[in-house]
């Protein structure tokens, strides 16, 4: 079940999605984001939209693209940032 279908643009979560694939959300009710930690989601990241995987521990929030040619983007406590979903696998 899902709540809502997205249109993946750009090669930066390859192999498991690729461009212009439709993918499968699933709207976030949980506000504990260490319960979303190494899932792919959807976030709102400074104003863009992201399908990443979240990686959570202690020291660091990261959105990891799974094509190693893209680099992680660290959410810092000054960026504007928020998960809107989780993709259906």
């Amino acid at each position: 079940m899902y709540d809502y279908a997205l249109k993946v643009n750009g090669d930066s979560m390859e192999p498991l999605f690729a461009d212009g694939q439709i993918i499968f959300v699933i709207k976030v009710t949980s506000e504990n984001l260490f319960d979303l930690s190494n899932r792919i989601v959807i976030a709102d990241f400074n104003g863009d939209a992201y399908v990443k995987k979240l990686v959570i521990t202690h020291e660091e929030l990261r959105l990891v693209s799974l094509n190693k040619e893209y680099k992680d983007k660290i959410v810092t406590e000054d960026d504007d940032f928020k998960v809107t979903g989780i993709v259906a696998l």
